[in-house]
């Protein structure tokens, strides 16, 4: 990193990527109505990260042990110290991805808006693929990189 913001500090960076069926990262352009973010998957998802681009915007968070269930959507916001959020109608979980719903606040879903989002499948990850043979030694599908930068 050539080019920061501050000197003598540790950036981190979380990267991820989309592996077929177990996540999807990607981007959508908010309408303000209901909408489908198809991820394909088979089942939904368990996990969905979003965050405004085109604008200032939140870290949002959506994850099954809080429950996504249609009519109350517990979040939590990455970058505020706040408590978890319940009794929200935001984000529901689709059968192929999830849904922004038309009452979620221009941090989700303002028209025109443009956001990107990562969101994990349920279910167990697909461990094989065909032809292979489960003795065999494959990766896991799901890849997530971490960097640490240490400016000192």
């Amino acid at each position: 990193v050539s080019q920061s913001r501050y000197s003598g500090v540790n950036y981190v960076a979380y990267l991820f990527a989309t592996a077929a069926g177990v996540s999807k990262v990607g981007s959508y352009t908010g309408t303000g109505a209901l909408q489908t973010i198809n991820c394909g998957f088979a089942s939904g998802a368990r996990f969905v990260l979003i965050k405004r681009t085109d604008s200032t915007g939140d870290w949002w968070v959506y994850d099954s042990a809080r429950g996504i269930t249609s009519g109350n959507d517990p979040y939590l916001l990455l970058n505020s110290t706040a408590a978890e959020v319940t009794g929200t109608n935001y984000v529901d979980t689709a059968s192929t991805g999830f849904q922004v719903t038309a009452a979620a606040p221009a941090g989700l879903n303002a028209n025109g808006g443009t956001y990107i989002f990562l969101a994990i499948a349920i279910g167990p990850p697909k461990l094989f693929e065909a032809g292979i043979s489960p003795e065999n030694t494959l990766p896991n599908p799901l890849i997530l990189s971490l960097i640490v930068l240490d400016a000192n």
